[in-house]
């Protein structure tokens, strides 16, 4: 199936989506990267109230180079962490709208390389009419004229 975009078509960069409040807290502290990349690494718990999950995320009062913040963030970053919300139970957004553009952007450079829809479908573990919505709503989004 041979798709066509317009140039513009990549121009939704996901750094310009804005983090949710309690993610941009501690993006304040480590950076935005390190905190996406955090949200990522925790496990999700869910509750009949919170079917879609929640991140949750005990900062401790005492960090050692063996803790997992360290080694998912480094030691600097995790020190910075602790000595901003020592002792807190951070209730962390799952950052889906985020995740959806980043994986939305990855579809689509993969279209324009040429992949097939039931590849790129493949590789993201999605359907292929998925596939087909998010390369048609790009479409939509173009300017006319």
């Amino acid at each position: 199936m041979q798709l066509a975009l317009p140039w513009h078509v990549l121009d939704d960069d996901p750094n310009d989506v804005s983090l949710p409040r309690s993610v941009q807290q501690v993006a304040d502290v480590i950076g935005r990267d390190k905190a996406l990349y955090l949200v990522s690494q925790l496990p999700r718990t869910y509750s009949r109230n919170h079917p879609n999950g929640q991140v949750w995320l005990y900062v401790p009062c005492v960090l050692d180079a063996d803790h997992r913040l360290a080694r998912w963030l480094g030691l600097a970053e995790a020190a910075a962490l602790v000595a901003a919300f020592r002792g807190e139970i951070l209730e962390l957004a799952r950052c889906a709208q985020l995740s959806r553009a980043v994986r939305n952007q990855g579809v689509l450079r993969l279209l324009l390389q040429g992949y097939a829809v039931d590849r790129v479908a493949s590789v993201f573990g999605l359907s292929s009419r998925m596939v087909r919505n998010i390369w048609k709503s790009r479409q939509r989004k173009a300017p006319t004229g």
